[in-house]
C-alpha cells in the first residue's frame, strides 16, 4: 500500500511538472505569436510611410549592415570560447563554438533551458562537467548583459536629458556593474553557486582579472559590431537619417540596449516581442514610431537568420567533416 502511494505521489507530481511547463510553453508562444502579429499589422498600417520604390535600398550599405552584424554574432561565440577556455582548458575550439552555434537556435524555446541543456550535453563529450559548464554560461550572460549595458550609455544619456535628469545619474549604476566584474566578486558568486548545488567547492574553477577581462573584450567588441549593423540597417531602412555622431552613437547603443531587455524576460521565445518593443523606444529618440517598428522588424529577420546561418553552418561542417572520416 505505502508503495502505491508513493507511486501515485510521485506520478502527480510529474504531471503537474508536465502542465506547468506546458503552460510556460503556451504563454511563451502566446506572447510571441501576438508580438509578431501586431508588428506585422504596423507594418501594413504604416507601409505608406516605407515604400521601397520611393525609398531604394543600396545593397552595398544593406550588405554592410549583415556582415557587421554577422561578424558582432561570431564574436560572441568566440568569447564564448575564450570564457571556456579558463574554466576548462580541455574544451576544444569546434565543440565550444558548435555547443554555442546551436544554442543560438535553442534559444527561441520559450524558458531559454534549453540553452544550458544543448551546452552541457555537447561539451561533456569532452569531460567538461555540467556544474562548469552552467557556471560558465552564467558568467557569459553576466559580462554580455555589462557590455551591452555599457554601450547603451550614450542611448540612456539622451533619455535622461529629455526627461531633464542630469546624466549623471548613469555613473552609480555603472560603477555597480563594473565591480560586478571584479574577480573575487566572480568567485564569491560560483562558490556560492556551487554550494547551492551541493557540489565540492574545491572543483570551482579558478579565474583572475586576465580570464576575465579577455573574454569581457572580445564580447565589447561583438557588441559594438552588433551595434554598428543595426546603425547601418537604420541607414539602409529610413532615407535622409541623421547622420550625426551623437545619433550615431545612441542609436548604436539601443541594439545592445534592446537585446539585454529582451533577455531579461524569460518566457519570450528568444525575446520576440519585448526586444522589439525596447528597441522601439530606444529609437524614439531619432526615429518616429512608425519607422522604428519596421527597423525592429527588419532587425529581428536578420538575427534570426543569421542564428540559422550560424547553426547550419557549423551542423553542415560537422557533418561533412564525420562523413570524410568513415
Amino acid at each position: 500500500m505505502e508503495c502505491r502511494a508513493v507511486l501515485r505521489y510521485a506520478t502527480a507530481i510529474e504531471q503537474q511538472k508536465s502542465k506547468i511547463k506546458n503552460i510556460k510553453t503556451a504563454i511563451g508562444w502566446v506572447i510571441g505569436i501576438a508580438s509578431v502579429g501586431l508588428c506585422a499589422a504596423a507594418i501594413i498600417g504604416y507601409w505608406d510611410k516605407f515604400d521601397p520604390w520611393r525609398y531604394p535600398i543600396r545593397p552595398a550599405l544593406f550588405s554592410a549592415a549583415i556582415a557587421c552584424t554577422l561578424a558582432g554574432l561570431c564574436l560572441h561565440g568566440l568569447g564564448w570560447f575564450v570564457l571556456m577556455r579558463g574554466m576548462a582548458p580541455g574544451l576544444s575550439f569546434s565543440s565550444a563554438m558548435r555547443a554555442w552555434a546551436y544554442s543560438q537556435v535553442v534559444k527561441y524555446v520559450p524558458g531559454k533551458v534549453m540553452v544550458f541543456v544543448t551546452r552541457t550535453e555537447i561539451c561533456g563529450r569532452e569531460g567538461i562537467a555540467p556544474l562548469t559548464v552552467l557556471a560558465g554560461t552564467g558568467l557569459e550572460i553576466i559580462l554580455s548583459l555589462i557590455c551591452a549595458m555599457v554601450l547603451s550609455l550614450g542611448t540612456v544619456t539622451v533619455w535622461l536629458r529629455n526627461s531633464g535628469l542630469s546624466p549623471w545619474v548613469c555613473v552609480l549604476p555603472l560603477a555597480g556593474l563594473l565591480a560586478m566584474v571584479h574577480p573575487k566578486v566572480i568567485m564569491a558568486v560560483m562558490r556560492l553557486y556551487y554550494r547551492l548545488r551541493k557540489a565540492d567547492t574545491s572543483s570551482v574553477p579558478k579565474l583572475d582579472l586576465k580570464h576575465i577581462l579577455q573574454p569581457m573584450a572580445v564580447y565589447f567588441m561583438g557588441w559594438l559590431l552588433y551595434g554598428v549593423g543595426g546603425y547601418l540597417l537604420v541607414r539602409v531602412i529610413v532615407a535622409g537619417f541623421d547622420g550625426s555622431p551623437s545619433a550615431m552613437i545612441g542609436v548604436i547603443g539601443a541594439f545592445p540596449f534592446a537585446w539585454a531587455a529582451g533577455y531579461l524576460v524569460i518566457l519570450a521565445p528568444g525575446g520576440a516581442g519585448f526586444r522589439e518593443g525596447a528597441l522601439v523606444y530606444a529609437l524614439g529618440s531619432w526615429l518616429s514610431f512608425e519607422l522604428a517598428i519596421v527597423v525592429a522588424v527588419a532587425a529581428r529577420m536578420c538575427q534570426s537568420g543569421l542564428d540559422l546561418l550560424i547553426a547550419g553552418g557549423w551542423w553542415a561542417g560537422r557533418t561533412i567533416a564525420l562523413r570524410r572520416s568513415k
